[in-house]
């Protein structure tokens, strides 16, 4: 308990983002079982951040549309699975250096990796093309919860939030 007392106002906002970021990704993960929700609840910790800025959030959907965009682009090349999987990675971290956001490598090659990898023996278009969707929902959820919060928090906080 002590260790509780311990976290700053920031790690609570934090907290309280997380929880309910997930908490509206299983809506729709229980509302929509069809479709591969558990991938927005990861993103939507994924795109979240400690320091409660919306460019950490706009930085991590950049990094999901790069590579939800390598995915869908790799997906239907006739190569085997692991030379798909290792291009992949050198397109993102290309694209990361090339456009200096080598920022977004890592959570860029998560989404990749999100919607390339399937355990069916058939491999479907539907399947990469509703994780990349369900992804960038998480992603979305997450850039809004963060917007909300900020509007929320300059507000309550006033000029001090500002020059932070």
């Amino acid at each position: 308990m002590n260790s509780l007392n311990k976290m700053d106002a920031q790690a609570w906002i934090f907290t309280i983002k997380c929880i309910i970021g997930v908490a509206i990704c299983y809506y729709f993960y229980v509302q929509w079982p069809q479709y591969p929700f558990e991938w927005a609840i990861i993103s939507v910790g994924l795109g979240l951040s400690f320091d409660n800025t919306n460019k950490a959030a706009t930085d991590r959907m950049v990094a999901n549309i790069i590579g939800c965009i390598a995915g869908i682009v790799l997906f239907p090349t006739p190569i085997p699975q692991l030379l798909q999987l290792s291009t992949g990675v050198i397109l993102i971290v290309a694209v990361g250096f090339f456009f200096n956001i080598s920022y977004t490598v890592r959570a860029g090659i998560t989404a990749f990796v999100i919607v390339m990898v399937q355990n069916k023996s058939d491999r479907s278009w539907f399947i990469p093309l509703e994780r990349v969707l369900t992804t960038l929902v998480g992603c979305l959820v997450a850039f809004l919860l963060t917007f909300v919060f900020n509007l929320f928090l300059v507000k309550d906080r006033g000029s001090k939030a500002v020059k932070e």
